[in-house]
C-alpha cells in the first residue's frame, strides 16, 4: 500500500508542477494533422472488487473460462485482458469493433444463465464500465504475459483546450517520447462520450511504468502536453497482468 501512495503521489506531483506552465498555442500546419486511419473501435473498462470471502485464484480461474467460451464468441471482439492491482481491485479490459458490439455483449451476458456464478464474484458496489472511442485503428496485434502491467490514465482537458490539437499532440507524444521507453509494449488513446479522456498503456514491468512518470517529469519537452490537462481530474491506476 504505501508503494502505491508513493506512486500516486509522484504523478500528482508531476501534474502539480506541470500545470504551472502556460498553455503553447499550436501553430502546426493542417498537414501535420494524424495522417492514420480514424476509428470506431471501442476500449471497455470494467473495474471492481470482489465480495467478501471470494478466492483471487477461483475467480481468476473463471475469468479465463469467460474469456474462452463466451467474450470472445460475441460479435465484434477484438481483444481481452484482465489484471489486478496491489489492492485487490479488478480491471477488465476489452476491445470491441463498435459500441454497439459493447453494448450488445453487456446485453447477452445478462441474459446467459451460465455466467451467473461470475458475476456472483464480484462485488456489484465497486463496479464501474466506462467506454472509449479509440482516436486511430489500435494496435491490437500484441501478447501479453502474467505481471505485464496496464497502466491507465484518465482526464478531462482544461478549459478551452481544443480536442483535434490535444489529440493531434498525444499522437506526438506516443511516436516521440512513450513508445522509446524502456518495457514499452503498446499504447492507445480515446474519448468518451462525455469528453474524459484515456490513455492506456502497457508496460514490461511496474519499475518500467515508474520509470517512464520520472522520465515525463525530466523532460521539459512533454510539459504542454500536461498543460492541456485538467490536474484535478487526473487519475492513473496500474494493473498487473492474471489473465
Amino acid at each position: 500500500m504505501l508503494r502505491k501512495n508513493s506512486i500516486f503521489f509522484k504523478i500528482s506531483t508531476l501534474m502539480l508542477i506541470f500545470t504551472v506552465f502556460t498553455l503553447s498555442s499550436c501553430n502546426d500546419d493542417d498537414d501535420n494533422t494524424n495522417s492514420n486511419q480514424t476509428s470506431n473501435i471501442v476500449v471497455e473498462v470494467t473495474t471492481f472488487n470482489l465480495n467478501e470471502g471470494v478466492d483471487m485464484a477461483a475467480f481468476q480461474a473463471r475469468d479465463a473460462e469467460i474469456e474462452r467460451d463466451f467474450a470472445s464468441q460475441q460479435p465484434g471482439f477484438l481483444k481481452r485482458m484482465s489484471g489486478v492491482d496491489a489492492d485487490g481491485k479488478y480491471v477488465i479490459m476489452v476491445f470491441w469493433e463498435t459500441l454497439e458490439d459493447a453494448d450488445n455483449s453487456i446485453e447477452a451476458f445478462g441474459q446467459d444463465t451460465s455466467v451467473a456464478d461470475y458475476f456472483a464474484m464480484i462485488n456489484g458496489s465497486t463496479f464501474l464500465a466506462e467506454r472509449y472511442t479509440t482516436f486511430t485503428v489500435p494496435d491490437i496485434n500484441f501478447t501479453l504475459a502474467e505481471n505485464n502491467v496496464i497502466e491507465i490514465t484518465t482526464f478531462n482537458l482544461n478549459a478551452g483546450v481544443d480536442d483535434a490539437t490535444f489529440i493531434a499532440r498525444d499522437a506526438e507524444i506516443e511516436a516521440d517520447f512513450a513508445s522509446q521507453q524502456p518495457g514499452f509494449i503498446r499504447r492507445t488513446s480515446g474519448v468518451d462520450s462525455n469528453g474524459k479522456y484515456a490513455v492506456i498503456v502497457f508496460w514490461e514491468t511496474l519499475a518500467d511504468a515508474d520509470a517512464s512518470i520520472e522520465a515525463f517529469g525530466q523532460d521539459a519537452s512533454v510539459a504542454d502536453y500536461f498543460g492541456m490537462i485538467d490536474g484535478n481530474t487526473f487519475l492513473a491506476e496500474r494493473f498487473t497482468i492474471f489473465n
